[in-house]
């Protein structure tokens, strides 16, 4: 049984996380130098976001929230499990936030539509000495890892494991491409958000690649901390023979 007290320590570590992440969100990022030959991965066209983060922001909110309460509902048995992937969800989640507001301002890569940033109204050669809005200009020094990638692949990949732990998506023959399926959809969304970021020209794709694969290590490991795979249901079960598991000698004799 967790006590009060660590249950205090648990949210005191998200809300410091949140708060690290508001800092350096706020940061000035690292002034990185471009060279002449690469200014062409900068030159792109100042657009809209695609989905902009209110709307990102209400996906990573709302998508759990919406999946959390119909497994409460239809689904007595798992609100422990429920309370457990809260628990590990909202850590993932702060956790990523942190570690991708922390590497934007570390590495300072400008983004694809950054000279348009830089010069809105008339072009220069100087990229240190900007005449556009100065947020709006270190923002563009903040592409580097894609943030709407990494907070889409964190609470999806985490999400859809928990859907296929929940749904015994491994450990039974009913249904299971249906299950496989409804599984998957949550990646299918955190990728097309993703993607979506190299169509507006507010991302390169290795700041995507990089982004999306950062929120789902993280979402793995604190999947596994909060769920061990070790336990009846879990989405890495074992296969069973003769009710014993593969690898299981201990029926034969010596």
């Amino acid at each position: 049984m967790i006590s009060s007290r660590e249950n205090l320590i648990e949210i005191t570590v998200r809300v410091v996380l949140m708060i690290l992440f508001r800092y350096y969100d706020k940061a000035t990022p690292f002034i990185r130098q471009i060279q002449p030959e690469e200014i062409w991965l900068y030159n792109n066209p100042v657009t809209k976001s695609y989905v902009p983060s209110p709307i990102l922001w209400s996906i990573c909110i709302g998508f759990p929230a919406i999946c959390f309460t119909l497994f409460f509902i239809f689904d007595p048995t798992s609100r422990k499990e429920c309370k457990l992937a809260i628990s590990g969800l909202t850590l993932a989640f702060s956790l990523n936030a942190f570690l991708t507001a922390y590497i934007k301002i570390l590495v300072g890569r400008p983004r694809p539509d950054f000279i348009e940033r830089c010069f809105p109204l008339e072009k220069g050669t100087d990229f240190t000495q900007c005449i556009g809005p100065i947020d709006h200009v270190y923002d563009g020094r903040k592409s580097f890892p894609s943030g709407h990638s990494s907070f889409s692949f964190v609470v999806m990949v985490f999400m859809s494991m928990f859907s296929a732990r929940r749904l015994k998506i491994w450990t039974t023959e009913r249904l299971r491409g249906l299950k496989f399926i409804l599984c998957i959809l949550p990646l299918l969304l955190a990728t097309t958000i993703a993607i979506s970021r190299t169509c507006d020209y507010h991302h390169h794709y290795q700041d995507v690649i990089v982004g999306s694969g950062m929120g789902s290590l993280i979402a793995y490991a604190v999947f596994q901390l909060y769920l061990k795979t070790g336990a009846t249901n879990s989405i890495m079960v074992k296969p069973m023979i003769n009710n014993k598991k593969i690898g299981d000698c201990s029926s034969f004799s010596k």
